[in-house]
């Protein structure tokens, strides 16, 4: 398979990250990598069929999984904080006091609350008990809040980007792209106009790109 090849013939010099294209986790890791240009060797699974060197290295089994010498990070937020540790004056940090207690909220509130609503939307059948626009409106709740953000800066925390915006941006372009019609008639102008800024972006496309 592709990922044994790449796995054998990588430049052991420098980081690896296994990951999977369409995984937003995994997504918001190679953008904040790729940001701060760092460079590493990627390494494209398929979940259907895990490779051993990925479990070796990280028994859980999710992606991304950044290994840095010894170093194995397999937390996307973790992988995240790496970054900006390594690099404290890169713009895409927060400074203010202010912004690190708001970043801290939008991102939990993503990755709990937002990622269960995201899954029983994107999984509806699974749920039989509540039809596919009662789990739209309780998905699309995480999205006022952001609209109310978006109506302040023009990025979630400030007026230019930061990590909040890459953390944050793959969860919510997954659940537009299950009906973009229906997120269209929410009528949410900051968070579309937020969502075409990132999506046209060139540390999007470089992310997105399928490997060699």
């Amino acid at each position: 398979m592709k990922y044994i090849e790449a796995f054998s013939k990588r430049n052991k010099s420098l980081p690896f990250l296994f990951s999977y294209r369409r995984c937003p986790y995994a997504m918001r890791a190679r953008m904040v990598l790729i940001y701060a240009n760092i460079d590493f060797e990627l390494i494209e699974i398929s979940l259907k069929s895990k490779p051993p060197e990925m479990l070796n290295f990280s028994p859980k089994g999710t992606v991304p999984v950044l290994i840095i010498d010894e170093q194995i990070i397999d937390e996307s937020m973790d992988i995240i904080d790496w970054v900006l540790n390594q690099n404290p004056n890169i713009e895409i940090n927060t400074q203010r006091p202010q912004e690190k207690q708001l970043a801290q909220e939008i991102i939990k509130e993503n990755d709990t609350s937002f990622k269960k609503a995201l899954d029983a939307y994107k999984y509806s059948i699974q749920y039989p008990e509540k039809n596919i626009d009662q789990l739209f409106k309780e998905a699309t709740i995480f999205l006022d809040y952001l609209e109310t953000k978006l109506s302040r800066t023009s990025f979630l925390v400030n007026d230019y980007l930061t990590f909040v915006d890459i953390a944050i941006f793959p969860f919510v372009r997954q659940l537009v792209n299950v009906n973009k019609e229906r997120f269209l008639k929410l009528n949410l102008k900051g968070v579309e106009k937020w969502l075409k800024v990132l999506i046209g972006s060139d540390l999007f496309k470089n992310a997105m790109k399928k490997p060699g």
